[in-house]
């Protein structure tokens, strides 16, 4: 017969284990976009790290303060949207930092080219791009507007969260 302090022990680890399945579950089934927009921030956490020369052609390394003006975008994005996450985030040779959204025939661009300023370029097939500048001082960052990217999921469609 196991003391009261090991079984209690026991089933504290048990309870835990358990709640950790649980929260792994939960987490999952509630926001299945999670991970998308936890690997674009990871993402821009790299960038944030890259030195000079980071393509190999001399390019500087890039300000660390516009890296976290595009994290703090990429937030407001996540509240305005949440269930469309930006496929990729990646640094330009001249400083910027974009977000891509990306399906079949559909192309949108967000690109953080300053500490106040984003270019917008919303791509489909068969139109004309468009394209507009969306001030970050305006309103938080725009968090009132509208979401840029919603696609169209017909059933029976597969859906990529990592866009490829």
């Amino acid at each position: 017969m196991a003391t009261p302090a090991l079984a209690i022990s026991k089933s504290w680890k048990e309870a835990v284990s358990s709640a950790r399945l649980t929260t792994k579950y939960f987490l999952t089934t509630v926001d299945p976009w999670a991970k998308a927009w936890q690997q674009r921030d990871n993402e821009l956490l790299i960038i944030r790290k890259y030195g000079s020369d980071w393509d190999g052609l001399g390019t500087e390394a890039p300000n660390p303060a516009h890296i976290d003006v595009a994290r703090d975008f990429l937030a407001v994005l996540k509240k305005r949207s949440p269930n469309s996450p930006p496929v990729r985030a990646s640094l330009t040779p001249d400083g910027s930092v974009t977000l891509e959204w990306q399906s079949k025939g559909h192309y949108v661009e967000a690109e953080i080219i300053g500490f106040d300023r984003v270019e917008w370029m919303d791509a489909r097939e068969g139109e004309k791009a468009k394209l507009w500048i969306e001030n970050l001082a305006d309103d938080q960052a725009g968090e009132a507007r509208s979401p840029v990217w919603e696609p169209k999921i017909e059933v029976g469609t597969a859906v990529s969260v990592s866009g490829r």
